[in-house]
């Protein structure tokens, strides 16, 4: 093989790794979706809300620990009254289900059409992607302050999952700050995708 033609299938090889490469989360214009500030906090460019850049503020130390709703409103109380770390700010809150889920969906980025062929995955699919620039930041579940029906409260899993949870179940926390809340709307719902851990379908999932 003559050396032009190793070199031009070798760019093809290199531009058919790169369309499989890692994606981020980005806005319609290509912007980046999420900005860490200076003072620790990561703003989602979509909404305007300032999230707790760690993502793990109340020091979970194993993947299934968590918080009550009760604790989680609690620990967002203490952050205001400055006896937790507030990253110097006290207007902390739950977020609600409209809130977290936009952010948890913001993290599944479209996937390349190569890729999603390779996985046999129809055009579309998409894929979790890193959870940069917040740090330590786990996959699982998260409480909203959103109300669901027999004293339950939504709660979003980062596969885009929105379950009405049990206010003693043991979940994760996630503080933001910014414009008011819709409290009471729950999760924009989609259908489920079979697909796993790659989906070809947006947003969020009901599990009742």
């Amino acid at each position: 093989m003559s050396v032009p033609a190793l070199a031009a299938r070798l760019a093809v090889a290199i531009a058919l790794l790169a369309a499989c490469g890692v994606r981020h989360p980005a806005l319609p214009d290509g912007r980046p979706r999420f900005t860490a500030l200076a003072d620790g906090t990561v703003r989602d460019e979509a909404t305007r809300l300032e999230w707790s850049g760690n993502g793990n503020l109340p020091g979970f130390r194993e993947p299934f620990e968590g918080a009550t709703w009760e604790e989680a409103e609690t620990f967002v109380a203490a952050m205001n009254r400055g006896e937790r770390p507030n990253l110097g700010h006290d207007d902390w809150r739950l977020p609600s289900a409209k809130e977290l889920g936009g952010l948890v969906s913001g993290f599944w980025v479209p996937r390349s059409w190569l890729a999603c062929r390779v996985d046999g995955l129809g055009s579309g699919c998409t894929e979790l992607a890193s959870f940069a620039p917040f740090v330590d930041l786990q996959s699982g579940i998260y409480w909203t302050m959103t109300p669901g029906k027999d004293g339950r409260v939504w709660a979003i899993d980062t596969r885009r999952i929105a379950m009405p949870s049990p206010r003693d179940a043991l979940r994760r926390v996630l503080p933001v700050r910014g414009a008011p809340p819709e409290v009471n709307e729950p999760p924009a719902l989609r259908p489920l995708a079979p697909s796993g851990a790659l989906s070809t379908t947006p947003p969020i999932v009901p599990v009742w």
